[in-house]
């Protein structure tokens, strides 16, 4: 299931990176937005939790201390949204 306002909207920038970026989603209602970042052999990398409001959000992410194709997900009451980006070194 996915959750189509976060799916239609999502904007990640820049891609490909060094290790940090944003991501940009709007959200219908306020929500609890889980976002898991895995490497390419499926380990977590990174959770990161938080509550936020409904309509345009914009997030920043770190994950400087990896590199490669990383795989986002993002999980909303009303489903879940993945992405792909690239970190490079």
């Amino acid at each position: 299931i996915r959750d189509i306002l976060v799916d239609q909207t999502l904007r990640i920038f820049p891609n490909p990176n060094a290790g940090t970026f944003n991501l940009r989603f709007q959200l219908a209602e306020t929500d609890d937005v889980e976002i898991t970042a895995y490497n390419n052999l499926m380990q977590v990398l990174s959770i990161t939790q938080q509550k936020l409001s409904g309509g345009l959000n914009t997030l920043t992410m770190d994950l400087q201390s990896t590199s490669g194709l990383i795989l986002l997900k993002i999980r909303t009451s009303k489903g879940i949204v993945v992405r792909q980006i690239v970190v490079q070194k």
